[in-house]
């Protein structure tokens, strides 16, 4: 009898543990950086600097640290890797506060911005909040905001170029423990061919596809979803992913598959279970350097 409730109050002390420090650790912000070597880069791009945000997820309590440090980077663009918000939460105040701090980004860098799956979620109910929120970010281009739902733009310096992609999978892709399989030609219907010779950047909120990101022809791939595996042990990585699975492979950092290169960042937010342990909410700060 002593022994359980002597697992029953390490458990219970477990769970305090966890509760307090997800609470201090969502309020914190660090800043991870990476440089990214590739021989397709037009020497003209050497040195484009991007910050990497995804899964704020409404959790506003770092918004200002946020500005500050894009302030202070001075980017040239600033890639939103999805779930600004969370689905079913039906507050369009938050909404609007989401999209205030894309347009006070804006004001520093350019802004492309790609769906998650909480932004997915919305666009199948189709609802009044989603299109209002949507039409703020359409209508924001003229505010160097660009809502990249399959769509690519390309970026021209003198007689060179570089493209950026955003990708938005359906539901099906997202679905807990079942894996649907994603093919270059499935890729290629929703954002068209890649050219072997241009530097392409891929924005994908699902990490667990970057394999498939690879073939289809993307050198980096820019992602979140995983927000770290929630919590991070040492040696072992993040614990679970979105898709319930135990120390998922692409948890968090940065990944090397051939001549491509996959950036995952642990995301700035959480919902529903808001639980981050050695796991602080992150800015990501990529350079890009032809090799």
């Amino acid at each position: 009898m002593n022994i359980i409730r002597i697992v029953i109050s390490l458990f219970l002390i477990f769970i305090v543990f966890i509760i307090i420090e997800s609470m201090i650790e969502i309020r914190q912000l660090k800043i991870t950086r990476y440089d990214v070597y590739h021989n397709k880069l037009p020497k003209i791009f050497n040195g484009y600097k991007i910050i990497l945000m995804a899964d704020l997820h409404n959790c506003f309590y770092n918004s200002d640290k946020i500005i500050e440090t894009i302030k202070e980077e001075a980017p040239h663009a600033v890639v939103i890797a999805g779930d600004m918000l969370v689905y079913g939460d039906n507050k369009m105040e938050k909404n609007k506060k989401a999209i205030e701090l894309v347009k006070n980004i804006a004001t520093y860098a350019d802004v492309f911005y790609a769906p998650g799956n909480h932004e997915m979620g919305y666009m199948v109910k189709k609802n009044e909040e989603w299109l209002t929120y949507e039409n703020q970010l359409l209508e924001a281009k003229d505010d160097n905001v660009y809502y990249m739902d399959n769509k690519v733009i390309e970026l021209s310096r003198d007689d060179s170029v570089i493209k950026i992609y955003g990708l938005h999978l359906t539901d099906g892709y997202y679905k807990r423990l079942i894996k649907k399989p994603l093919t270059t030609d499935n890729i290629n219907k929703l954002l068209g061919n890649t050219k072997d010779q241009e530097y392409n950047i891929l924005i994908a909120h699902n990490p667990d596809y970057f394999e498939d990101y690879c073939k289809w022809g993307a050198d980096l791939v820019l992602s979140g979803h995983n927000h770290g595996g929630l919590m991070r042990l040492p040696i072992l990585g993040g614990f679970i992913s979105p898709r319930l699975r135990i120390f998922p492979k692409y948890d968090y950092g940065r990944f090397d598959n051939s001549n491509s290169t996959l950036v995952l960042s642990g995301g700035l937010g959480a919902h529903s279970l808001k639980i981050r342990v050695n796991n602080k909410p992150e800015l990501v700060v990529i350079n890009l350097n032809k090799d």
